[in-house]
């Protein structure tokens, strides 16, 4: 039996271990991280036995300030470190929830919360962020900004040079659907711009210098053509880009042909004055328009002649 096929039959089960499993991990992890720190305030406290108890709380405080810091820089080496031992890479594709490749999913982006939850608002827009997502896997471009950790499989990302990412942008690379992990990369282009928590979901491409706006949401497997402006929720194009850098509104689409105005629905119209009253304009009944050329009075149908007498009656059927 392949293990795959092991893991899909024993799946609720397992993966409450693997839970257990991942919290033990996660516990060694952030326990090495943290060990340079602690050694570091804990020389600090007693290096400075001999000063004031008021001064050795101070140094000790300002050495336990930066035993965090400390262990930010070491939590991220040691996350980029077991990313190469254990080779955590998810190729683009579907896989079922109870699999290796599902696995290795999960072991990935736990890592990343790691770093997530504990540090990375410190290292936001700075050039230590789009580093870390490099190692990861992602293929990051130069002068790139990030300003979010709302990264998810950050190895299937890729930005070009010059990209802005706003304020708690959402990135995500995974979708489950119908009992599989579905895993699709994400593109975005040089010198494009994301706008403060906008969501890109997977499968999603963002040409070049093109802009989403705040809070916009990208459905799935989207293509942004370069130089033009998105923004709404789903988002749709808004606009376009120029050689200057700024943004004009998108052309209006072409009117829908006109129908002719049933009578019920047609009004007079308001541009127009209305002429002056005539018989035939006026005229009740007799189907005009209020802008209708007048019209002649119908002549009075002349009267017919009235039937001569009959001395013998017409028979009903010849």
């Amino acid at each position: 039996m392949k293990l795959d096929d092991l893991l899909e039959k024993s799946g609720p089960v397992l993966h409450v271990a693997l839970t257990f499993g991942l919290y033990a991990g996660c516990a060694l992890v952030l326990g090495c991280a943290a060990w340079p720190g602690v050694a570091l305030a804990y020389g600090a406290w007693h290096g400075a036995a001999a000063l004031p108890l008021a001064l050795r709380l101070l140094v000790f405080s300002v050495a336990g300030a930066t035993a965090y810091f400390v262990y930010g820089v070491s939590l991220m080496a040691l996350v980029v470190l077991l990313r190469f031992l254990f080779r955590l890479r998810l190729e683009p594709g579907r896989y079922p929830f109870y699999s290796l490749a599902a696995l290795r999913w999960a072991t990935f982006n736990t890592l990343i919360l790691l770093v997530r939850f504990t540090f990375m608002d410190f290292v936001r827009v700075t050039p230590l962020l789009p580093l870390f997502f490099r190692l990861l896997g992602a293929k990051v471009g130069r002068r790139v900004h990030i300003n979010t950790k709302i990264v998810a499989d950050a190895c299937l990302l890729e930005i070009g040079d010059g990209a802005v990412v706003g304020g708690d942008v959402t990135l995500i690379c995974h979708s489950a659907e119908g009992g599989q992990l579905i895993v699709e990369p994400v593109k975005i282009g040089e010198r494009a711009e994301l706008g403060i928590l906008a969501v890109i979901l997977p499968g999603v491409e963002i040409g070049a210098r093109a802009v989403v706006g705040a809070h916009a949401l990208v459905p799935k497997r989207t293509i942004i053509p370069p130089d033009t402006v998105w923004a709404g929720v789903p988002a749709r194009q808004v606009g376009v880009r120029d050689a200057a850098g700024g943004w004009s509104a998108a052309p209006p689409m072409p009117p829908a042909p006109a129908r002719s105005p049933s009578p019920a629905a047609a009004g007079p119209a308001p541009s127009a004055p209305a002429p002056s009253p005539s018989p035939a304009a006026a005229g009740a009944g007799r189907g005009e328009g209020m802008f209708a050329p007048p019209m002649a009075p119908a002549p009075a149908p002349s009267p017919s002649p009235a039937p001569a007498p009959s001395s013998a009656s017409t028979p009903a059927c010849p």
